[in-house]
């Protein structure tokens, strides 16, 4: 990776989904949920994420949402756009500044790699 991209790793430390996922709810509807993650690396800090997720079926769908992490150096705001099912989940991700990113969990991923170009601006 060059030096303009900031990596590092995300841990999932909650998860609040209303309606909540189960085997009863109904598909295809639209849910919201709060996570939240703490980020190590070139960004470290807590984060909060608002979601809408879109279930298509039981456990695939599509997702968008709003993440400010509370970073050493100021705070930053991630537009998320992603997809979801069995297999886990991707997500692209867009800062405030414009640079882009995302990472891919598994399905039972608590821990996860990602990155952010950073063109234009430094460490």
């Amino acid at each position: 990776m060059s030096d303009d991209t900031l990596t590092g790793t995300a841990t999932f430390t909650s998860w609040v989904e209303d309606p909540p996922h189960g085997p009863d709810a109904p598909t295809p509807r639209l849910a919201h949920a709060v996570a939240a993650f703490a980020y190590q690396g070139d960004i470290e800090g807590p984060s909060e994420c608002r979601y809408v997720l879109h279930y298509a079926a039981a456990d695939t769908g599509t997702v968008v949402g709003v993440e400010r992490i509370a970073a050493a150096g100021g705070v930053r705001v991630l537009h998320h756009e992603g997809t979801f099912g069995p297999d886990g989940v991707d997500i692209r991700f867009t800062d405030e500044a414009g640079a882009t990113g995302g990472f891919h969990a598994g399905a039972e991923a608590k821990e996860w790699t990602w990155s952010l170009g950073a063109t234009g601006r430094t460490k």
